[in-house]
Protein backbone atom coordinates (compact mmCIF):
# COMPACT_ATOMS: atom_id res chain seq x y z
CA UNK A 1 0.00 0.00 0.00
CA UNK A 2 1.17 3.65 -0.97
CA UNK A 3 0.30 6.84 0.68
CA UNK A 4 0.82 9.57 -1.16
CA UNK A 5 2.72 12.37 0.86
CA UNK A 6 -0.36 14.95 0.21
CA UNK A 7 -2.54 13.11 2.10
CA UNK A 8 0.08 12.79 4.88
CA UNK A 9 0.66 16.11 4.52
CA UNK A 10 -2.52 18.15 5.37
CA UNK A 11 -3.57 16.38 8.32
CA UNK A 12 -0.39 16.47 9.95
CA UNK A 13 -0.15 19.92 9.33
CA UNK A 14 -4.11 20.45 10.80
CA UNK A 15 -2.85 18.49 14.23
CA UNK A 16 0.81 20.95 14.53
CA UNK A 17 -1.74 24.06 14.00
CA UNK A 18 -4.25 22.90 16.46
CA UNK A 19 -1.39 21.61 19.10
CA UNK A 20 0.29 25.26 18.36
CA UNK A 21 -2.97 27.42 18.74
CA UNK A 22 -3.49 28.80 15.06
CA UNK A 23 -6.27 29.30 14.12
CA UNK A 24 -6.00 28.51 10.45
CA UNK A 25 -4.05 26.50 8.05
CA UNK A 26 -1.66 27.43 5.07
CA UNK A 27 -0.77 24.42 2.65
CA UNK A 28 1.57 25.06 -0.21
CA UNK A 29 -0.55 25.08 -3.81
CA UNK A 30 1.86 22.28 -4.76
CA UNK A 31 0.45 20.05 -2.14
CA UNK A 32 -3.63 21.49 -1.78
CA UNK A 33 -6.19 18.89 -2.88
CA UNK A 34 -8.45 20.15 -5.28
CA UNK A 35 -11.97 21.03 -4.89
CA UNK A 36 -13.29 18.23 -7.44
CA UNK A 37 -11.67 15.81 -5.34
CA UNK A 38 -13.69 16.22 -2.02
CA UNK A 39 -17.04 17.31 -3.51
CA UNK A 40 -19.22 14.20 -4.20
CA UNK A 41 -20.23 13.72 -7.95
CA UNK A 42 -23.84 15.29 -8.78
CA UNK A 43 -23.36 17.71 -5.64
CA UNK A 44 -22.81 21.23 -6.20
CA UNK A 45 -21.97 23.83 -3.69
CA UNK A 46 -24.78 25.71 -1.42
CA UNK A 47 -25.75 28.69 -2.86
CA UNK A 48 -25.19 31.25 0.24
CA UNK A 49 -26.91 34.10 0.35
CA UNK A 50 -25.60 37.50 0.46
CA UNK A 51 -26.71 40.38 3.32
CA UNK A 52 -27.81 43.66 1.45
CA UNK A 53 -25.09 46.24 2.68
CA UNK A 54 -26.52 48.35 4.74
CA UNK A 55 -26.96 52.01 3.21
CA UNK A 56 -24.83 54.34 5.75
CA UNK A 57 -24.87 58.21 5.43
CA UNK A 58 -21.43 60.00 4.23
CA UNK A 59 -20.08 59.42 7.93
CA UNK A 60 -20.44 55.76 7.94
CA UNK A 61 -22.94 55.39 10.05
CA UNK A 62 -26.70 54.01 9.19
CA UNK A 63 -27.97 57.47 11.37
CA UNK A 64 -27.38 60.79 11.58
CA UNK A 65 -28.15 63.04 15.31
CA UNK A 66 -29.60 66.56 14.77
CA UNK A 67 -29.67 68.65 17.86
CA UNK A 68 -30.24 72.28 18.21
CA UNK A 69 -27.70 73.80 20.33
CA UNK A 70 -29.92 74.38 24.52
CA UNK A 71 -28.70 77.84 25.81
CA UNK A 72 -30.02 78.39 29.24
CA UNK A 73 -29.87 80.49 32.75
CA UNK A 74 -28.30 79.07 35.58
CA UNK A 75 -30.85 77.24 37.72
CA UNK A 76 -33.41 77.17 34.65
CA UNK A 77 -34.94 74.04 33.21
CA UNK A 78 -35.64 72.82 29.82
CA UNK A 79 -36.39 69.96 27.78
CA UNK A 80 -33.66 69.30 25.06
CA UNK A 81 -34.98 67.08 21.48
CA UNK A 82 -32.31 64.90 20.05
CA UNK A 83 -33.58 63.64 16.86
CA UNK A 84 -31.78 60.58 15.24
CA UNK A 85 -32.35 60.36 11.40
CA UNK A 86 -31.94 56.99 10.09
CA UNK A 87 -29.82 57.19 6.44
CA UNK A 88 -31.81 56.53 3.28
CA UNK A 89 -34.24 53.83 3.14
CA UNK A 90 -33.92 52.74 6.80
CA UNK A 91 -36.34 53.49 10.54
CA UNK A 92 -36.23 54.14 13.90
CA UNK A 93 -37.06 50.91 15.56
CA UNK A 94 -40.40 51.61 17.27
CA UNK A 95 -40.21 48.04 18.84
CA UNK A 96 -36.37 47.52 20.33
CA UNK A 97 -36.42 49.11 23.99
CA UNK A 98 -34.21 52.18 23.05
CA UNK A 99 -32.62 53.79 26.49
CA UNK A 100 -30.19 56.95 26.45
CA UNK A 101 -27.63 57.49 29.44
CA UNK A 102 -27.10 61.11 30.22
CA UNK A 103 -23.47 62.09 31.84
CA UNK A 104 -23.77 65.09 33.73
CA UNK A 105 -21.30 68.10 32.88
CA UNK A 106 -19.84 70.47 35.01
CA UNK A 107 -22.71 73.41 33.52
CA UNK A 108 -25.70 71.21 33.42
CA UNK A 109 -27.25 67.64 34.41
CA UNK A 110 -30.12 65.51 32.66
CA UNK A 111 -32.94 65.07 35.13
CA UNK A 112 -33.10 61.41 35.30
CA UNK A 113 -30.62 58.61 35.00
CA UNK A 114 -32.74 57.00 32.12
CA UNK A 115 -34.42 57.96 29.48
CA UNK A 116 -36.25 55.08 27.68
CA UNK A 117 -39.12 54.19 25.48
CA UNK A 118 -40.97 52.74 28.12
CA UNK A 119 -40.86 55.96 30.26
CA UNK A 120 -42.63 57.90 27.36
CA UNK A 121 -38.66 59.74 26.73
CA UNK A 122 -38.31 58.22 23.61
CA UNK A 123 -40.56 58.43 20.59
CA UNK A 124 -40.71 57.46 17.03
CA UNK A 125 -42.01 60.59 14.48
CA UNK A 126 -42.11 59.30 11.24
CA UNK A 127 -39.04 57.43 10.48
CA UNK A 128 -37.09 59.22 13.08
CA UNK A 129 -36.35 58.90 16.83
CA UNK A 130 -36.89 61.76 19.02
CA UNK A 131 -35.20 61.97 22.89
CA UNK A 132 -36.55 64.22 24.88
CA UNK A 133 -33.57 65.19 27.40
CA UNK A 134 -35.23 67.05 30.59
CA UNK A 135 -32.00 69.30 31.87
CA UNK A 136 -31.36 71.64 35.08
CA UNK A 137 -28.70 74.34 34.55
CA UNK A 138 -26.50 74.36 37.38
CA UNK A 139 -23.37 77.00 37.13
CA UNK A 140 -22.44 79.32 34.06
CA UNK A 141 -20.49 77.42 31.27
CA UNK A 142 -20.80 76.00 28.13
CA UNK A 143 -19.59 72.40 26.56
CA UNK A 144 -21.26 69.28 25.07
CA UNK A 145 -22.94 66.42 27.65
CA UNK A 146 -22.44 63.02 26.67
CA UNK A 147 -24.94 59.97 25.82
CA UNK A 148 -24.77 56.52 25.64
CA UNK A 149 -27.81 55.23 23.24
CA UNK A 150 -28.85 51.98 22.82
CA UNK A 151 -31.35 51.61 19.79
CA UNK A 152 -31.90 49.99 16.45
CA UNK A 153 -32.39 50.90 12.84
CA UNK A 154 -33.91 48.89 10.40
CA UNK A 155 -34.15 48.73 6.64
CA UNK A 156 -36.92 46.55 4.89
CA UNK A 157 -34.54 43.39 5.06
CA UNK A 158 -32.43 43.46 8.79
CA UNK A 159 -32.18 45.05 11.66
CA UNK A 160 -29.11 46.78 13.32
CA UNK A 161 -28.91 46.89 16.93
CA UNK A 162 -26.46 49.77 17.72
CA UNK A 163 -25.03 49.50 21.67
CA UNK A 164 -22.75 52.03 23.40
CA UNK A 165 -23.58 54.62 20.88
CA UNK A 166 -21.69 57.67 21.41
CA UNK A 167 -23.93 61.03 21.57
CA UNK A 168 -23.46 64.36 22.36
CA UNK A 169 -25.55 67.35 23.40
CA UNK A 170 -24.08 70.91 23.06
CA UNK A 171 -25.52 72.93 26.11
CA UNK A 172 -24.78 76.49 27.75
CA UNK A 173 -25.47 77.84 30.82
CA UNK A 174 -25.55 81.58 31.33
Amino acid sequence: MRISTALLTLPLAAVLVIACGKSEVTASPAKAVPAAATTPAGAGTPAVPAAAPAKRNKRGKQYQVVARPVTMKVGGKTVAKLIIEPAKGMKFNKEFPSKFIVTAGSHAACDKKKLSARSGDVKVDGKKGVVSVPLSAKAAGKGDLGIIGHFSICNDEQCFVLRGERLTLNVTVR
